[in-house]
């Protein structure tokens, strides 16, 4: 998932920096704009996409864990519970 999310913010940089040249100088015609952004708008979903899942990965040992504080049950109603 890093490799993916580097590799696309890396590739973003470079046909955003290809493509600021030719809108400065007005030769960006309408053949040259979705060649272009359409390639640039695949990497923007990429590298959104995939920096999420990073952030996520830390938090995989508390997934499905049993939230005491939140049930409104004291944690001895727990004990109690499962000993039975």
């Amino acid at each position: 998932m890093r490799l993916i999310s580097h590799v696309a913010v890396v590739a973003y940089c470079i046909l955003s920096f290809a493509m600021a040249p030719l809108g400065w100088k007005g030769n960006c015609h309408s053949g040259c704009l979705p060649l272009l952004m359409t390639p640039i708008m695949l990497l923007v979903g990429l590298v959104f996409s995939n920096f999420n899942a990073p952030a996520m990965e830390s938090q995989g040992h508390i997934a499905g864990g049993l939230p005491l504080h939140s049930s409104g049950q004291s944690p001895c109603f727990w004990v109690q519970a499962l000993a039975m």
